[in-house]
Formats: C-alpha cells, sequence, structure tokens
C-alpha cells in the first residue's frame, strides 16, 4: 500500500506463497488468491471496532469552553464572545468567533451519530477488497460491517488493486487509502494478518502436514490441492 495509505513487506509471506505452491501442486495464482483471502479475513478480525462509548470518549477529548478573547489579542475581532476549544495540539487552545462556536454547538450530536453509522468502515474497506478481487473470505463478516456507511454512501473508490504477472508468477499490489483504516489501526491489523498467516505456514511445515495430501486439504481449504 502506498501514498495515503502504507506500505508493508510481503517478502516472507511471497516466500511462503511459492513454497505453498510448490509442495501442493496447487496453481499458484489459485494458492495467492486463497491466501490473501485468508489474510484480508484476519484482517477484518484484527482491525479495532469502534463503539458507541469510544466514540463518545474520542469526541470528549476536546472540551469547549465560552471565554473571552486572551488579554494578548485585546485589539482581534475575537475579544468579545470568544469560544475557546480546549485540547490536542501544538498549543493545546483554539479560539473561534461566535458563528463558529454556534455550529460546533449544533452539529455535535449530528457529529456522533455520522460516526457511529460508521462503525465498521475500517472493517468493511478489507471486505470490498475481496469483493473486488473476486475472492469468497473465509469467514463471514460481522453483520454491522456490511452496514457501515460513510454520509450516507457505502465505500466504493477508497480500495484498489492491481494484478501483475511476473514470469510464471502472479502477484497483487492491494491498496487502502481508507481514511478510517490508515488511521484506525489498519497498517498493525494487516502486518499481523500476514505475519500470523506466514506463522501458520512454518508451523504445519513444522508439524509434517506437507507430508500428506489429505492433512493440507484439512489446513488449507481454500484451494483444491493435487490428488483430492
Amino acid at each position: 500500500m502506498s501514498k495515503s495509505g502504507f506500505t508493508i513487506d510481503t517478502s516472507n509471506f511471497n516466500r511462503a506463497v511459492e513454497a505453498m505452491a510448490k509442495l501442493t501442486g496447487v496453481n499458484y495464482e489459485e494458492v495467492v488468491k486463497a491466501e490473501i483471502g485468508s489474510v484480508l479475513s484476519a484482517a477484518i478480525s484484527n482491525t479495532p471496532k469502534a463503539t458507541a462509548n469510544s466514540i463518545k470518549k474520542s469526541l470528549q477529548k476536546w472540551v469547549f469552553i465560552r471565554e473571552p478573547s486572551p488579554a494578548k489579542h485585546p485589539q482581534s475581532s475575537l475579544s468579545k464572545g470568544t469560544a475557546y476549544l480546549v485540547g490536542p495540539g501544538k498549543s493545546g487552545r483554539h479560539h473561534y468567533p461566535d458563528y463558529i462556536w454556534a455550529w460546533i454547538q449544533m452539529n455535535s450530536e449530528q457529529r456522533e451519530a455520522e460516526l457511529k453509522r460508521r462503525i465498521g468502515t475500517a472493517k468493511r474497506s478489507w471486505v470490498l477488497l475481496a469483493q473486488r478481487m473476486g475472492i469468497l473470505l473465509p469467514k463471514t463478516p460481522p453483520g454491522y460491517v456490511n452496514k457501515a456507511m460513510v454520509n450516507g454512501k457505502v465505500l466504493s473508490d477508497e480500495v484498489s488493486h492491481v494484478r501483475k504477472v511476473t514470469a510464471s508468477q502472479v502477484g497483487f499490489l492491494i491498496q487502502n487509502f481508507t481514511r478510517a483504516a490508515v488511521r484506525g489501526g489498519g497498517r498493525a491489523a494487516l502486518l499481523k494478518a500476514i505475519n500470523g498467516r506466514v506463522g501458520y505456514y512454518h508451523r504445519n511445515v513444522r508439524a509434517g502436514v506437507f507430508k500428506k495430501v489429505a492433512t493440507i486439504a484439512k489446513k488449507y481449504p481454500g484451494f483444491s490441492v493435487r490428488g483430492i
């Protein structure tokens, strides 16, 4: 992932997929897509879920206090009826004129309601990626994920993928520009999913899973193993 998204090193994952294709005799692209499906499914589970309480708590990080403008700006147009926005930031305090203060108060409940409707947006971005790639996820996402919307609309243009062919191998570049994923722990969720899948492969190698075709089929139901 790049641009406003994030980039993750998938070299270990790529090596594991290549080895699986050789060991199982399954078409390389079939293995790649099946493993991406497992990774995206895990990323959905790993991505933090916002709650009504966490949303309210995040909004409360900013404390609104109505006070006059600081004495150091006696000639400022904000010198009377100024509203302070006290919270995170370089100075920790920002002042606004009455009309902006009124707008903030009027829209606070609407903003909270909108954020609640967005619960599951980051998780939904991984679902959308799978759909765009024609991948059936091994686990059905929770119902609230499919209901998540941003300003009354379903995610559409925030994710993309590119199919790349190199010699006899096929790979995919996936991109996720969803703000909820970029800012809401998406990178950590995806990295954990990728590393977890690589670890799953190595544990099965050590356990001798690849010595029996039937055992491989049970461990990796996402693709059809030769001989089954």
